[in-house]
């Protein structure tokens, strides 16, 4: 079973958009799981969990006139649930050339840093998520770094 992010509204003052994490064999099965929710007229939060549901357009759930809009997504809109720590790196072709894999994982460091996490990155992924005119914005996800806490201690940790 994987996990994958599976966008739906709901009905509150105004329609607002979520993200449900939903455990499934594909990214059709997960979006089925959710379409009968929605048709038996239960509440997706409550069948799912509250802990799964992800805020894409608000900040809170507040309100529920439990009325959910699911038809207008299809299983392209479904993406697999990633749990490893990543940032994005907007960059264009010629970026990628010039700078080589140094200064990306510098680069990437230095993301991670303004969230407090400090991070000597060996190894990385960069798996592209969006383009938007010359540009194209990665995900860089650390497959192999050097963790350094608070206290100094430090932590390696190797994701395959």
């Amino acid at each position: 079973m994987k996990k994958f992010l599976v966008p739906f509204e709901e009905q509150e003052t105004v329609w607002c958009k979520y993200l449900i994490t939903v455990e499934a064999k594909s990214a059709q099965a997960a979006l089925n799981k959710v379409k009968k929710v929605v048709a038996r007229g239960d509440s997706i939060q409550v069948n799912f969990g509250f802990e799964e549901c992800e805020f894409v357009e608000i900040t809170e759930h507040i309100h529920s006139d439990c009325e959910y809009n699911i038809d207008d997504y299809s299983v392209d809109d479904v993406v697999a649930y990633d749990d490893r720590i990543a940032c994005e790196l907007s960059l264009s072709a010629f970026d990628i050339a010039r700078y080589g894999k140094d200064e990306l994982y510098r680069m990437a460091e230095e993301k991670f840093m303004r969230v407090g996490l400090d991070l000597d990155i060996q190894d990385m992924d960069l798996i592209p998520i969006k383009i938007e005119e010359h540009y194209v914005a990665y995900n860089a996800i650390p497959t192999e770094y050097i963790r350094t806490f608070s206290n100094g201690e430090t932590a390696k940790r190797i994701l395959k």
